[in-house]
């Protein structure tokens, strides 16, 4: 199942997007900046997420810029 993609606005209006997966412990996974949540460059990265899904609460997000 595709988690489902939310969205926050920062103090000075800007929205952000996030996603919520698994349970556990929460896990804030930060993304690489600039670059976005899906790399090109790095194929395995989401069965990487999907593990990491699976023992923690994993919190995703995109980041500005």
């Amino acid at each position: 199942m595709e988690p489902r993609i939310q969205y926050t606005k920062t103090a000075d209006g800007v929205n952000i997007a996030y996603s919520v997966t698994g349970e556990g412990t929460p896990l804030v996974f930060m993304p690489n900046t600039p670059l976005s949540q899906i790399d090109p460059q790095e194929p395995s990265r989401e069965g990487y997420v999907d593990s990491l899904a699976q023992r923690h609460l994993l919190v995703r997000y995109d980041s500005r810029g």
